[in-house]
């Protein structure tokens, strides 16, 4: 709910801040407009307010954002990724990809196991 609210108020909200609020060639009263524009949109359109989750436990605590979990499943997918050590980097490199399925049977559609060329043999 949170994300859809930030996106719908994301431009309101970066215009008001630009647009016055930083420039110092501005007066002080179209600064104090500013302001108050800013103070009457909903708080939850606040992009800091948006808190990362772990796609497969919903944890909010201690998540790792490059892959998107929790320290508890970084581990329990790090140890099933020992056969290979040269495969250490987040999603987005170049390697063969591969989903991986949890313990659960879900496929996690952003966590991959990368192969180097090693592997692939």
């Amino acid at each position: 709910k949170r994300r859809r609210i930030v996106k719908q108020y994301a431009r309101l909200r970066i215009k008001h801040k630009f647009s016055a609020k930083k420039t110092t060639s501005c007066p002080k009263a179209l600064q104090e407009i500013a302001d108050k524009e800013i103070a009457e949109l909903p708080l939850n359109s606040c992009r800091t307010r948006i808190h990362g989750r772990c796609v497969v436990t919903s944890r909010a605590r201690s998540f790792v954002r490059p892959w998107r979990v929790s320290r508890i499943m970084f581990r329990h997918f790090a140890v099933l990724r020992t056969t290979c050590p040269a495969c250490r980097e987040p999603c987005g490199s170049g390697c063969l990809r591969q989903s991986l399925r949890a313990t659960c049977g879900q496929v996690l559609s952003c966590l991959f196991v990368q192969f180097c060329a090693i592997c692939r043999q």
